[in-house]
């Protein structure tokens, strides 16, 4: 109230509202906000938390685009878009139909060939997913997500070793995506459980309280933690469990 034009105010404001579950209040502050600001991508992003906070992705998707646009140079900049598109599998296969369009449209997007990459992924069609993520390197190299998606499709076709190079680089650089650490215990979940065990605690530990992650993954990390625990306590050959990958073995 005291400095109307303050951006950072707004968006704290805001975030504050829906950590205390006071959604209506959020909703309006975001509404306000957002006719103050509507190109600057934390204001588009915090309106963007309060739709996904009320369930309702498919408003923030547009919102979380447009900011993920006006920040793609920055470090990590497509985390909470991509997370917004493939939670839920019927939005994901409805989104999956208009990047498609879109794509004919505008084949050189870097943003809609980067999301279509990803479902990719998501529908086991791993080389269709290199296709599209592996010539936007150069450009997104910045992203941990891009090495992600790129590592664990090599390590769903077998190349489990440069799979795991290219998560360990990613790994090194400063304020590393927790997904890294989620996958990296994936890949050495039978090869090096105390390293496993590491990583996937040091993924809970990040992702605790972030009102962005996803609640059934949380929940399903812990059980997995205890898991790995049993899986290093009797040394069993391997470590089923709820894992993701390899995800045709998995969905099995």
């Amino acid at each position: 109230e005291a400095s109307p034009t303050c951006v950072e105010a707004f968006g704290e404001h805001i975030q504050v509202l829906i950590e205390s579950g006071r959604a209506a209040e959020a909703g309006d502050l975001a509404k306000t906000a957002l006719e103050r600001f509507a190109a600057d991508s934390r204001i588009l992003s915090s309106v963007a938390a309060v739709h996904i906070a009320g369930g309702e992705l498919a408003k923030a998707i547009p919102l979380l685009e447009k900011a993920t646009r006006l920040d793609l140079k920055r470090r990590n900049p497509l985390r909470v878009l991509l997370g917004a598109v493939v939670r839920d599998p019927v939005l994901r296969a409805e989104q999956a139909k208009a990047l498609a369009e879109r794509l004919k449209a505008t084949p050189d997007d870097t943003v809609v060939k980067f999301l279509l990459g990803v479902i990719h992924h998501y529908e086991n069609d791993f080389d269709a997913s290199n296709a599209l993520l592996a010539p936007l390197e150069a450009e997104l190299d910045h992203s941990d997500r891009l090495h992600i998606y790129r590592a664990m499709n090599d390590f769903n076709l077998g190349k489990t070793g440069e799979a795991l190079a290219r998560l360990k680089r990613a790994s090194m650089r400063p304020d590393p995506d927790p997904d890294i650490y989620y996958c990296l215990a994936e890949i050495q979940r039978d090869t090096d459980r105390a390293a496993a065990r590491e990583d996937l605690g040091r993924y809970a530990a990040i992702s605790k309280n972030n009102p962005l992650s996803n609640e059934g993954k949380e929940e399903r990390v812990q059980r997995m933690l205890t898991l790995l625990d049993a899986c290093i306590a009797d040394g069993r050959e391997q470590c089923e469990g709820e894992w993701e990958h390899p995800r045709l073995r998995q969905e099995k």
